[in-house]
């Protein structure tokens, strides 16, 4: 996280002391602590659902202007271009309203180029000042999260039931702004808090909504399993009316659905790359190895996903391994899994991810009918240059069209037969 802000976000020099935990100034460590529980309060627990209620409410007229929902023909995509474009300006309009956008009018255009650079961006402040394009797009963005807390920053927010309001978005912005402030934050310092917030929030979220949606829809008979296995969680469907709107899941119930469940747990195992960092506290032998007190253990999570706990097929996507009755094989991979990290840097935004991803990939699902240029896992190409969960390397080609156009023709053939049949 210090790196990220350091570098990634280009925080102040005089702000980032706030974000080491070792500091030795109280009134600056407790900056961490504070913030740590403000993610936890709004991304999990009792907010989450209505967070997701905001995000799903949002998604229809993003979905209309990507995709022509009243044509009944075949429309071409790139899978990852498409759905990270979707993730993100959802995510904006949800967690931070709709006034972003207006202090912002080259927001997706600068946020892919920050989005492509932080790679090495996350490491280096270079990659940004190499690249002249790079370094005015995160400029542009920095920028426009200044003038959006100088609009925001008048409104008291005294309601603290109430979690999103057009100035602020979610009061998750809010009150990290309340708590930058206290804790002495510059205002560029306050303004790279929110940036950090959007590039947690769509970063890793994009890269394995494209995975999740593929392993989904790529499949003709898991597709058809997991339309089955979603249908009952589905409260309103959209309407002949209005082709526009969509499908809305109860998705604290749809996630717990066991098919549903174990292709997310196995698209995770694969799709995650990311590596924690971890103290020795003591002495210890593990698996004939001496590791001493004070010793720095890296624990590359993918390695740890491919360990012999997930043997046999252990490269294969296998979502059928997450629902064996066996209890001990499924205590010993649930322990290898690490897909969000551990301990004090287990990541706090893990639920509202995996609620934002299911809930827009089941959306589509319902919607859409898909046709892959190549349907085989096999073919499928991870980019390893990633700081959490990994793209494709190459275009993955599909081509959709609306379900509905079918089902309003089935439907229409059903009804004239049978008054042929009368």
């Amino acid at each position: 996280m210090a790196s990220m802000m350091e570098n990634g976000v280009d925080l102040p020099p005089p702000d980032r002391p706030k974000f080491l935990s070792s500091t030795v100034d109280k009134a600056e460590g407790r900056f961490l602590t504070e913030n740590h529980n403000i993610w936890t309060r709004y991304l999990s627990g009792k907010r989450l659902s209505g967070v997701m209620d905001i995000y799903m409410s949002a998604l229809p007229p993003i979905l209309k202007s990507s995709l022509d929902l009243s044509s009944d023909q075949w429309q071409k995509k790139s899978l990852y271009p498409f759905l990270r474009r979707i993730i993100f300006e959802t995510s904006v309009q949800t967690f931070f309203g709709p006034r972003l956008a207006q202090f912002w009018p080259t927001m997706w255009d600068d946020w892919r180029r920050f989005d492509d650079a932080t790679y090495i961006g996350v490491r280096s402040n270079w990659a940004f000042k190499l690249q002249p394009k790079i370094y005015k797009a995160r400029e542009r963005m920095f920028q426009a999260f200044e003038r959006w807390l100088d609009a925001a920053e008048d409104y008291e927010w005294d309601n603290a039931e109430e979690i999103w309001c057009e100035n602020w978005g979610l009061r998750l912005n809010y009150e990290r702004d309340v708590l930058g402030r206290q804790c002495s934050f510059t205002k560029r310092g306050r303004a790279c808090l929110q940036a950090s917030f959007l590039f947690v929030i769509v970063t890793n979220a994009a890269p394995m909504a494209t995975w999740f949606g593929y392993c989904v829809a790529s499949n003709p008979s898991r597709l058809t399993e997991y339309r089955t296995a979603t249908k009952p969680f589905i409260l309103t469907s959209p309407t002949s009316s209005d082709l526009g709107s969509t499908p809305h899941f109860d998705l604290p119930s749809l996630i717990k659905e066991p098919f549903v469940h174990s292709l997310w747990l196995e698209a995770l195992r694969l799709g995650t790359m990311s590596a924690a960092a971890r103290v020795v506290t003591q002495d210890t032998v593990l698996e004939d190895y001496v590791l001493r007190k004070g010793s720095v253990v890296l624990m590359p999570v993918h390695l740890m996903h491919f360990s012999k706990e997930f043997e046999p097929g252990v490269k294969k996507f296998q979502p059928e391994r997450w629902l064996v009755e066996d209890a001990d094989k499924l205590k010993r991979q649930n322990m290898a899994m690490r897909p969000f990290g551990g301990g004090t840097s287990l990541c706090s935004g893990r639920y509202v991810a995996e609620m934002e991803i299911l809930g827009v990939v089941s959306v589509l699902v319902e919607m859409l009918d898909f046709r892959f240029e190549d349907q085989s896992e096999d073919h499928w190409e991870f980019n390893p240059r990633s700081i959490g969960v990994m793209a494709p390397k190459k275009d993955v080609i599909v081509w959709v069209k609306s379900r509905d156009k079918i089902l309003l023709v089935v439907l229409s053939f059903s009804l004239y037969m049978l008054v042929i049949m009368e």
